[in-house]
């Protein structure tokens, strides 16, 4: 345990997959150091006056669930779904055109009622084998198959809906030895869970959603890299397009919430947002506050607030802007800006970190290339117990957002559809993160490899199969203990919704 009352909460659980945060919070370190006031302003200054911002250094929570881009411009955003409604179908974006879905479709029966003819059905199966190698003489591995299961009702007068959505991961190879790799509960079991029942009730632009269900904003995600996404229960309101006194901030989306509990993409059971962020005893939960303002469809600002009752606060933000700059030429800019510190009782110690980073990419059709800078500042690592983090360098195997540590990017992603490979696309991202050599912040300098390739055939009857392959390889410095570790992924989706 830790002298007096601190704890270790820096760890990130997306580099030890097989840990649970609270063996984290059990391991000491040293004591923090602050951010000067001035600094933080000075950062936050920069953040909300620098005119150029977007995406195309996703983080990886993003980039497991969308497909390599076909243009710089379908680059996603950390905040893209801060105030927007949830459903069920949001998974679904991705789906190309079906001649078969119309057919299905048509032969329901109709009662007559909207909430139930409107009604949709997704049928999303997975398979998904993962190799680690963890660097220090194990191996993770595992096969599996599974995926989710969702209905969405239609609106009954306009006002309420309600929806459910199963998930399941079934064990088709995993030796007891190689236990790890997040795909099957703890001890390769096989799992099944009702991780989404919600009722949702609307006026007008705003939508209340009471009960469990998805959600992707900033450090609270689904995460959705492994077999099944991270679920949470609570009360959710987003409002949009909405008239405030004499000004229509049409642009203008909001979210409000809080969530109880959480159910992990590996677990069947939903626990405390407490419990989950390392405080086994306690029953708290998390109040967050989020709003995104589009100036325009190239530019745009987003923010989101997160308070652990009783552990920690989060406050994220970011700015984006896409620039045109020919008909086939155009340009991202972006800066993105975290700030945690401890609250109330600090029920998993004193926590202060601060995380900074810009990024550019330029976009030639579908060739985008890309390069990003991000620094963290001396303290603690950046903590994202609930989801992945939104992180410019957040990749495969490492987030490169441990204390005092300064890393830079690049990478390029091609979609091979104008070359005559029509559903192709492939990615390859290159990272190094420099920390202290000496002193409480020392750890060894890191650089990681990441190589994502896709196949989506265009071919009637798959037009939703979904090949993945991807691999990392993260080397860490041996004289400071370091190890060097590998993984490979591949993953078959297939989803339609009807």
């Amino acid at each position: 345990m830790i002298s007096a009352r601190r704890k270790y909460v820096g760890a990130s659980v997306s580099e030890y997959p097989g840990l649970h945060s609270g063996q984290f919070c059990a391991r000491s370190c040293s004591h923090l150091h602050r951010l000067r006031p001035s600094c933080l302003l000075l950062s936050l200054l920069i953040l909300i006056a620098l005119p150029t911002p977007t995406h195309a250094v996703t983080p990886e929570y993003l980039k497991a669930t969308q497909p390599i881009p076909e243009s710089l411009a379908d680059v996603p955003s950390a905040t893209d779904n801060v105030g927007v409604v949830p459903e069920v179908r949001t998974y679904d974006q991705m789906l190309r055109p079906s001649m078969m879905l119309p057919r299905l479709r048509e032969r329901i029966p109709k009662t007559g009622l909207p909430l139930i003819d409107d009604s949709l059905y997704s049928v999303r199966p997975r398979a998904y084998y993962r190799l680690r190698d963890n660097g220090d003489g194990t191996k993770s591995e595992a096969m599996a198959i599974g995926g989710a299961v969702s209905m969405e009702s239609g609106w009954l007068n306009d006002f309420l809906r309600f929806g459910f959505a199963g998930y399941t991961s079934q064990k088709i190879y995993g030796p007891a030895d190689r236990d790890g790799t997040g795909l099957l509960r703890e001890g390769q079991r096989s799992y099944t869970v009702l991780g989404q029942s919600f009722v949702e009730l609307k006026a007008e632009r705003t939508f209340a959603t009471i009960g469990r269900t998805r959600i992707d904003i900033p450090y609270l995600n689904a995460n959705d890299s492994r077999m099944t996404p991270s679920t949470f229960e609570g009360i959710t309101v987003r409002s949009t397009d909405l008239p405030i006194g004499s000004l229509d901030l049409e642009k203008l989306r909001i979210g409000l919430g809080h969530i109880r509990k959480i159910r992990f993409r590996d677990d069947s059971n939903f626990e405390y947002m407490s419990v989950r962020a390392g405080a086994p005893d306690a029953q708290k939960g998390v109040t967050g506050a989020g709003l995104r303002y589009d100036f325009s469809d190239k530019f745009h600002a987003g923010m989101n607030n997160l308070y652990g009752w009783d552990t920690f606060n989060t406050f994220y933000a970011e700015t984006e802007r896409y620039i045109p700059l020919t008909d086939d030429l155009s340009l991202k800019l972006g800066t993105q800006f975290t700030d945690q510190r401890s609250v109330g009782d600090e029920l998993i110690g004193d926590l202060n970190a601060q995380h900074l980073g810009v990024k550019a990419s330029l976009g030639y059709g579908s060739l985008i290339a890309s390069t990003s800078f991000t620094w963290t500042a001396k303290g603690d690592k950046i903590f994202n117990p609930w989801g992945g983090s939104p992180s410019y360098h957040s990749m495969m195997l490492s987030n490169f957002d441990r204390s005092s540590e300064k890393s830079v990017r690049a990478g390029l992603s091609y979609d091979f559809t104008p070359v005559g490979l029509k559903g192709v696309g492939a990615s390859a991202s290159w990272l190094y993160g420099n920390t202290p050599d000496s002193g409480p912040d020392a750890s060894p300098d890191q650089q990681e490899f990441d190589v994502n390739v896709d196949y989506r055939p265009l071919v009637k009857g798959l037009e939703n199969v979904w090949l993945r392959v991807r691999y990392a390889v993260n080397n860490r410095d041996a004289a400071l203990g370091g190890l060097d570790r590998e993984d490979l992924r591949i993953i078959l989706n297939y989803s339609f919704t009807f």
